[in-house]
């Protein structure tokens, strides 16, 4: 290699020697998968490490994924990301389960799904069930329609995970809660919310 060019090389790589390289940090799924973020980027992308597990899981390969929190709040308001949804605030009281069932017997009606009612009732009364039994919060019921799935979240409040009953058969009088939702859905999960968490479940739709 000729002198000048040697040279030219070296002053290359004094010029960089001293910037921060940049942290790739892989995130599952979505329109920003993969891409590397700087170290500088926006600190409300970095996301904490449990955050992150939760996101891996089958709950983070429906959440849509942006380069920054300013775009993200760009499509807050996105008409083609609107989906149906109905949302019921509940007391912590057992008439609430009846009136969980009464939600998605409405929801279903309304989005043509007769199939569902049944095991989408059985689900909602065990996450409802599961706050007045375990947390007594305010808790708050959603159900969303998704092209493949029907969606169905209990927000409580209450940052412990739920943890299903281990060794116990689904046909036991009590306790079975977490293992009738692990049974009847396609996936079910939790997610931690500000005040408390989310649990999760989807019914695939037929």
């Amino acid at each position: 290699m000729p002198r000048r060019a040697t040279r030219r090389a070296a002053r290359r790589r004094v010029r960089t020697a001293g910037r921060p390289a940049a942290r790739a940090l892989p995130l599952p799924g979505g329109a920003a998968a993969g891409r590397p973020l700087a170290r500088d980027a926006d600190p409300d992308l970095r996301a904490r490490p449990e955050t992150r597990e939760l996101l891996s899981t089958a709950a983070g390969h429906t959440l849509p994924l942006y380069d920054s929190v300013a775009a993200a709040r760009t499509h807050l308001h996105d008409d083609r990301r609107t989906v149906p949804s109905i949302s019921e605030v509940l007391l912590p009281v057992a008439g609430s389960t009846r009136h969980g069932r009464d939600v998605v017997t409405e929801a279903c009606a309304r989005w043509d799904l007769p199939d569902l009612v049944a095991p989408a009732s059985i689900i909602v009364t065990e996450l409802i069930a599961n706050v007045v039994d375990h947390v007594g919060s305010m808790m708050t019921l959603r159900l969303s329609l998704r092209r493949r799935y029907l969606n169905m979240a209990v927000r409580d409040g209450s940052p412990q995970p739920p943890v299903p009953a281990l060794g116990m058969s689904p046909q036991a009088a009590g306790g079975r809660g977490l293992l009738l939702v692990n049974e009847l859905t396609y996936s079910w999960g939790y997610l931690p919310s500000t005040g408390g968490k989310v649990v999760w479940a989807a019914l695939r739709r037929t």
